[in-house]
């Protein structure tokens, strides 16, 4: 959809000016989460209007996909867009950002001077920005950022001819994409780039992520783990040429593209601005039928934490939390009064391993280890399955652990209903659940 195009659906109200648009719904944020919300509110409650307000000039699309399928020689990005039937009503707007928020007078305002009044509530699905590392503070044309649609044709673009790509970050989606880049276009160098001992430290056990930093060395991915980069400069006398990356530890070497993948900041600017409550470390706060501090306000998606069930406050950058919020913020928003006692889970293909994992997976947790990943000479193809606690209770015994409140399996096959259920039982584990679990081989 061609930006700053309207639907039908929106009209002024009836005493409003040519640049006041009401609506019943106004869902701010043109994602997968404000999707899942409009079909949900086209479904339940027809006759309101809704509108869709994204800054981005697409409207809502797979974003997972970006690292993963829309990279398949057959696929095409009328695959990733989301069929707008879905909200056959609904209004939607791209390439215009709300810059205010009023939660006192129900009204927004975007970058063109127009102002947005809802009557009955608003949804910040605003997601995240993708953290710039110091080496990069200064735009340049060969260090990006990888998040968007936009992003992903400028990639494919650069492709058609051999590139050395330097990965920056060993997360879900440094790793992802590193591994998809590889194999979508062998013909290319790829360098996976950063600072701790090896890939997904802050996911995975120890002897599990040596493993992956290994498949991706027999894969042709160059590993450069403990490597912090602290600059980048010209490689030859064209700007718009390569560029040298140095690291701290004293290497240096030569990138046709740097692709910085070290996180992302939620942008939760609109609601800390207007007086909504916020989590000091980022994201906008909200109770167990996403409502924001502001009753008629929600909030869902990367930008969001909810409080989730045996988890406690988590802020969740995975897809399902994306679309089953926005289904939940658009329920309770067309009238159903219900608690959103879902445990978000996530999924991943990467170096021939099947991952899903549910609840807090955090590597800095107590975790245990099981099935035969855990032996010493196991390889990637060995399933296995990871139970994150609570802190054991001071005073109890050294090897004794709290509560699940996190799940990852590999290579087993539809895990994550039971390991949810795991996390849900609140005890330290079910030898008997986790048997059953790691029957699941893929």
């Amino acid at each position: 959809m061609p930006p700053g195009r309207d639907r039908p659906g929106v009209a002024p109200g009836p005493h409003a000016d040519a640049t006041l648009h009401e609506v019943d719904h106004l869902l701010i944020g043109g994602g997968m989460a404000a999707s899942a919300a409009a079909a949900t509110l086209a479904d339940l409650a027809p006759d309101r209007t809704v509108a869709i307000v994204g800054e981005e000039a697409d409207g809502p699309y797979e974003r997972p996909a970006l690292s993963k399928d829309a990279w398949d020689p057959e696929a095409t990005e009328a695959e990733l867009l989301h069929d707008g039937e879905l909200w056959p009503t609904a209004t939607v707007r791209t390439g215009v950002r709300i810059q205010r928020l009023d939660p006192d007078a129900r009204t927004a305002t975007d970058d063109r001077g127009r102002r947005w009044r809802w009557r009955r509530s608003a949804l910040l699905a605003t997601g995240a920005t993708p953290r710039r590392p110091p080496f990069a503070d200064a735009p340049h044309p060969r260090i990006r950022t990888f998040r968007t649609l936009a992003d992903l044709r400028r990639l494919r673009a650069d492709f058609t001819r051999p590139a050395r790509v330097t990965v920056v970050g060993a997360g879900l989606l440094g790793c992802e994409l590193a591994w998809t880049l590889r194999h979508a276009a062998p013909g290319h160098a790829v360098t996976l780039a950063h600072p701790d001992r090896r890939p997904l430290a802050s996911l995975l056990p120890p002897a599990f992520g040596r493993r992956l930093a290994l498949q991706f060395r027999r894969a042709g991915i160059e590993v450069r783990p403990h490597v912090l980069i602290r600059d980048a400069t010209a490689a030859s006398a064209d700007p718009d040429g390569p560029i040298a990356l140095h690291g701290d530890d004293g290497t240096s070497w030569t990138a046709d593209l740097a692709l910085a993948c070290v996180g992302v900041r939620p942008n939760d600017a609109l609601a800390r601005d207007a007086g909504v409550a916020c989590d000091p470390h980022g994201g906008v706060l909200v109770d167990d039928r996403l409502r924001t501090s502001v009753p008629h306000l929600f909030a869902v998606g990367d930008a969001a934490v909810p409080d989730l069930p045996v988890v406690g406050r988590l802020r969740v950058e995975h897809e399902d939390f994306a679309k089953s919020g926005g289904v939940h913020a658009g329920h309770v928003m067309a009238g159903t009064d219900a608690p959103y006692d879902r445990i978000p889970s996530f999924w991943c293909d990467l170096a021939g391993v099947g991952f899903e994992g549910a609840g807090r997976c955090d590597a800095s947790l107590p975790h245990r280890l099981y099935g035969p990943a855990a032996g010493e000479d196991a390889d990637l193809e060995a399933p296995g399955l990871v139970t994150y606690h609570r802190p054991a209770a001071g005073g109890a015994e050294a090897d004794a652990v709290g509560d699940v409140v996190g799940v990852l399996a590999w290579n087993l096959l539809g895990a994550i209903e039971e390991a949810t259920d795991l996390i849900r039982a609140g005890a330290p584990g079910d030898p008997d659940a986790i048997a059953r679990i790691l029957q699941r081989r893929a």
